[in-house]
């Protein structure tokens, strides 16, 4: 899964650096992850840290929101559940600020 996960990571950083701006004429951008329980969520965190560290492009970690909370509750919309991976110690942060 690691592998997956940072190929995935690669590849949306990849399409942030230009092909995205260029296709939407905006820079805002957003890429958000649900897992499926809060394992997953730490995990898709890590090794979205690490292949930012090896791309170095730590600062794209903004980009990324990750959460595990339930689909079905729309509070996601309102609630500070939404991580990403540039925080050594997580604490939850709103998805809109």
């Amino acid at each position: 899964m690691p592998v997956q996960i940072r190929e995935k990571i690669r590849n949306l950083c990849f399409f942030a650096q230009g092909p995205y701006e260029k296709t939407f004429a905006t820079n805002i951008l957003t890429y958000i992850f649900f897992a499926k329980d809060e394992d997953y969520a730490k995990d898709i965190l890590k090794h979205a840290a690490i292949q930012l560290e090896e791309m170095q492009l730590e600062e794209y970690a903004v980009l990324f929101k990750v959460t595990s909370a339930d689909l079905a509750d729309s509070s996601f919309f309102r609630e500070p559940v939404w991580y990403t991976p540039d925080i050594p110690i997580p604490s939850p942060g709103r998805l809109f600020t």
